[in-house]
């Protein structure tokens, strides 16, 4: 393939991945000057259909499907979370008023899944996937940084960023799970510290304590698993990474976040400010605000629910009745799902992680092992489009890179995408 198509099957990709994995669609959806309601579906299939096309000879689709079958270990349980959501919807106390719009929505996102998984099998993605994220990455950075210096252009929020996703939770929580496709993790270099240091950037600009934490222990994952390498050959590198680290933070990210607290007009705000010292405060041992944050009551509040129905629940939905969400994604499912519900729900968590730990797939787990923790701050985790995506794509590359796989076969004259 030659150069230009290989330049125009990056731009291709990455053009229609973009407004699925930044959540771009949902801004030019709902808050765009001309109202573009543009379906995620329709961005993965411009993908996937040309992959098709080249898979359609015998070998080729075999390959396919045996990626397919490969990823059943974490399709089945994420389908049946879809079907007890289905019949729970059936429960007397479920909330079909407001609830059916999240029943079609597991089954849509299950099915978005589905299709990530035939966009792995693109040799652009497999060639690119790093390039091709980190791209997306700073996108939805920029949007953030747009946000800070001009409040409310995305954000609903003037005291706080959030890019295209409008919410600042959601914002730093995309800006985490897209830092974590981007990084080459069996590689120990600068690209990777940057990277680091501009979603750092980005999710404090969110002002988000949860995203902080999070953003925290991908940092920190990163850091041990480089020290903790054996190979000799990168001994030196190990060496520099402290320093290197420290360099980062006492030039770079520290002159940048004092410049941001102070020009900011959305950090000038009195609520911003009240959060920024907050989370300072926490920085230095001082967790009170966590603890007498009005979510942390919830979860007595909702234990008391779940105490009194924790075989059956409530029926799907029905925690769009109460005047505040869980913001928890365990609670949620209990709550709504009974016993079943949270135990398919931790199942497909277990069997995605084991995925990737039998590939070996570092960046894999670290996604998994993010969304996890995640579900502690969120309820609607699997409504996340960014998440679904990639654990699709990541699933199916790790598969594809990482074991006696398929072999694809040599890219034909033409644009291959």
């Amino acid at each position: 393939m030659s150069r230009s198509n290989q330049i125009f099957s990056l731009g291709y990709v990455t053009l229609f991945l973009f407004p699925v994995l930044a959540k771009a669609d949902h801004f030019v959806a709902t808050s765009f000057p001309v109202r573009l309601p543009l379906p995620p579906l329709l961005f993965l299939l411009a993908i996937l259909i040309p992959v098709l096309f080249k898979y359609s000879t015998k070998n080729e689709g075999e390959s396919l499907s045996r990626t397919y079958q490969k990823m059943m270990l974490i399709a089945l349980p994420f389908l049946l979370i879809t079907v007890v959501s289905a019949v729970w919807s059936l429960h007397p106390g479920a909330n079909w008023k407001r609830g059916y719009r999240f029943l079609v929505m597991d089954l849509y996102t299950w099915f978005l899944f589905m299709v990530s998984i035939g966009l792995a099998h693109s040799r652009t993605i497999q060639k690119y996937n790093h390039l091709i994220f980190l791209f997306i990455l700073s996108g939805a950075c920029g949007a953030i940084w747009v946000d800070l210096v001009y409040p409310g252009t995305f954000s609903g929020l003037e005291t706080r960023a959030a890019g295209f996703a409008g919410n600042s939770n959601w914002g730093g929580r995309i800006i985490i799970f897209l830092a974590i496709a981007s990084i080459q993790w069996e590689k120990n270099n600068l690209r990777n510290l940057l990277i680091l240091v501009i979603s750092g950037l980005a999710v404090f600009a969110t002002l988000s304590v949860g995203c902080l934490v999070l953003y925290l222990m991908v940092l920190i994952g990163y850091l041990v698993l480089k020290l903790r390498q054996q190979k000799s050959e990168h001994f030196v590198m190990k060496l520099a990474l402290i320093p290197t680290v420290l360099v980062l933070i006492l030039f770079v990210i520290q002159p940048v976040m004092l410049n941001m607290m102070e020009d900011s007009k959305a950090f000038s705000n009195k609520n911003s400010q009240d959060r920024i010292d907050q989370i300072l405060n926490m920085t230095r041992g001082d967790f009170t605000f966590a603890t007498d944050h009005s979510r942390s009551h919830l979860v007595d509040e909702y234990w008391e629910l779940i105490s009194a129905e924790p075989l059956v629940g409530y029926g799907t939905g029905s925690s769009l009745s109460r005047s505040k969400r869980p913001h928890n994604i365990y609670i949620k499912h209990w709550m709504e799902n009974g016993l079943l519900g949270i135990v398919i729900l931790v199942v497909f968590i277990i069997c995605a992680f084991i995925h990737f730990r039998i590939l070996r797939d570092t960046r894999g787990m670290m996604l998994v092992f993010i969304f996890f923790m995640s579900g502690f701050f969120d309820h609607n985790l699997l409504q996340y489009k960014t998440f679904v995506v990639l654990l699709g794509i990541l699933g199916a590359l790790a598969y594809l890179e990482r074991s006696n796989g398929p072999v694809l076969a040599k890219p034909r004259q033409g644009i291959i995408v």
